[in-house]
């Protein structure tokens, strides 16, 4: 609940200076996402291109509380509870959930990702053939408490979505799956101080792996889909060097049912 009254203290803020500060968040966005003039932004806030002008002039008080809630939303702010998406009326939450899957998705585009990893980085080639070809999911995102920014390239559709949400959790739960995602060498999982760094260690990551195994189906994917669904499910253990391990498993697993256990390194 503190999650939610804080958002409630986020969004009820009209004083002069907090305009500023609001005016700072539709620029960043605008950055981050690379929207070239207010019309196509006003879209994503679900405003009106005139309405967006005159706030962004400073002839304005602050947007409308909806809006504002897209602003945070856009930014990485308020995805992660669903308590904070119950302060939205539904029609306004389904079109604001839309948009923001829109905008995520222009990184997972092969022009779209080259241009902002960097098209004759060949580790950039390397996601972006990934996303292309292999079908992954590419996310980045900012991390809820001001910790950098997050950068994933997993298999499963909505494991990048998923990983947000355990690492975001508040408490200790949060806590140990943030050291259990970025300490495994093999999880494509990282976390920066820009964009660009987390993109560099999610390069080094990769380009650790075979390229044969960074597909679908394949021994890592295997172990991928298995490690993410065990945190998911609330439990958590060290996951050992090597995702073959995690793979035998699971392979296991399907086979004579119980828990997931493995044993070795």
């Amino acid at each position: 609940m503190n999650g939610v009254h804080n958002m409630e203290r986020e969004l009820s803020l009209e004083d002069v200076g907090e305009r500023e500060k609001w005016i700072a968040r539709v620029r960043e966005i605008q950055r981050r996402y690379e929207l070239r003039t207010d019309k196509e932004t006003a879209r994503f806030l679900g405003i009106s291109q005139p309405s967006l002008t005159l706030f962004l002039r400073g002839e304005t008080k602050l947007p409308s509380f909806e809006t504002r809630f897209q602003i945070l939303n856009l930014l990485g702010i308020t995805g992660i509870s669903n308590k904070a998406w119950e302060l939205v009326q539904e029609n306004k939450r389904t079109q604001f959930m839309q948009l923001h899957d829109e905008l995520t998705k222009r990184f997972a585009t092969n022009d779209h990702t080259t241009a902002v990893l960097g098209v004759e980085d060949e580790g950039a080639g390397l996601i972006a053939q990934l996303v292309e070809s292999a079908g992954h999911e590419l996310k980045f995102w900012s991390d809820r408490y001001g910790r950098g920014i997050w950068a994933t390239l997993l298999p499963g559709i909505n494991q990048g979505e998923t990983v947000r949400e355990l690492c975001e959790e508040r408490g200790e739960s949060g806590i140990v799956a943030t050291d259990q995602m970025l300490g495994c060498a093999w999880l494509p999982i990282t976390l920066g101080n820009t964009l660009q760094n987390a993109q560099e260690k999610l390069e080094k990551k990769l380009n650790a792996i075979s390229l044969e195994q960074l597909q679908r189906g394949s021994t890592w994917s295997t172990a991928i889909h298995a490690a993410i669904d065990l945190m998911a499910s609330g439990t958590f253990r060290a996951l050992p060097d090597g995702y073959d391990v995690v793979a035998a498993a699971a392979r296991t697993q399907a086979i004579v049912g119980g828990e997931l256990v493995w044993h070795g390194t």
